[in-house]
């Protein structure tokens, strides 16, 4: 069951039951994916990796790995306009997922 926070789209706004952490923050924040860029977002959704870390489970990369190159950058494009939200994730956990 999802649990939303209230004010917190796009950034870590719902907490699923069976993960520890909510959903990703991806917003333009410090916080979320302000560091990243097209190329950076592409690569992550594709690979299910930001660099050598894995994404956390309940970011839905599986979802969008397959879209092409051109919706991914609309999507990427669009995540550049939603407000910024403060929202520290924590990604140092692991957590075991199914592809």
């Amino acid at each position: 069951m999802d649990r939303p926070l209230p004010g917190m789209a796009f950034a870590g706004e719902k907490y699923i039951d069976k993960f520890p952490t909510p959903s990703a923050n991806i917003t333009p924040d410090p916080s979320g994916i302000l560091y990243y860029d097209q190329a950076m977002f592409i690569r992550t959704i594709r690979t299910k990796r930001v660099g050598a870390r894995l994404l956390n489970a309940p970011m839905p990369w599986w979802v969008f790995r397959n879209m092409s190159d051109d919706d991914l950058k609309a999507i990427f494009a669009y995540l550049r306009t939603v407000k910024p939200v403060r929202h520290h994730v924590d990604k140092s956990e692991a957590y075991l997922d199914e592809e």
